[in-house]
C-alpha cells in the first residue's frame, strides 16, 4: 500500500499492516489505540518540520521491526535537531 503524505511517499508493507491489525483486534487493555495514535503524531510531526526545512526524504517504507527512510536529503545540524526535538515536543503539546 502507497500512501503520499506532505509530499512523501510512503509504503507501507502488507506484513506491516498485518501485525498492526493483529495488535488492535487482540489488546485488551484499550492501550494500543492511544498508543498508535501517539506515535504517528510523534512521527507525522517530525515528516512535517522535515518538509518545512526541505530535507524530506524521497520514501519511507514501513516494515515489521523497522522504518526505512530511502533517498534522504542532507539537513543542516540546527535544523536537524529541531526535526529530532519536535516529535517528543508534539506529544508534549498533545496530552
Amino acid at each position: 500500500m502507497n500512501i503520499r503524505v506532505f509530499g512523501v511517499n510512503i509504503k507501507v508493507s502488507f506484513l506491516f499492516a498485518a501485525i498492526l491489525c493483529l495488535m488492535i483486534f487482540t489488546d485488551r487493555t484499550g492501550l494500543i489505540l492511544p498508543s498508535l495514535v501517539a506515535v504517528f503524531i510523534h512521527e507525522l510531526t517530525h515528516l512535517l518540520f522535515m518538509k518545512k526545512f526541505s530535507c524530506a526524504p524521497k520514501e519511507i517504507a514501513l516494515i515489521p521491526g523497522s522504518i526505512m527512510i530511502v533517498n534522504s536529503v542532507y539537513c543542516e545540524k540546527k535544523k536537524e535537531n529541531i526535526i529530532l526535538i519536535a516529535g517528543p515536543f508534539s506529544n508534549i503539546i498533545f496530552f
